[in-house]
């Protein structure tokens, strides 16, 4: 009986440490968790940051491609006009 109960004392002793271990691991995981949500939430505030930057870069592009096409055809005009003066002149 003493012998049954020395093992399951070592049973428990095992047990314990498990369970000591898993308590340790579950902290560690918690403070893990706790930098992975912070360093998401960062990454988050950056990618709205660059959607907003795309966003304002793209207009600005859109508004650069308007303008060049409404130059284009100033300067086009321009040229017409010119070469019917010259015309005109002869």
């Amino acid at each position: 009986m003493n012998k049954k109960r020395g093992v399951e004392v070592e049973i428990l002793a095992v047990l314990e440490e498990k369970i000591a271990s898993l308590i340790e691991l579950v902290k560690e995981l918690k403070v893990e968790n706790a930098k992975l949500a912070e360093d998401n939430s960062q990454l988050l505030a950056k990618v709205e940051l660059l959607e907003t930057s795309l966003t304002t870069d793209v207009r600005r592009i859109e508004e650069l491609s308007l303008e060049k096409a409404l130059t284009k055809d100033a300067v086009s005009s321009l040229i017409s006009s010119i070469t019917e003066l010259v015309e005109t002149q002869s």
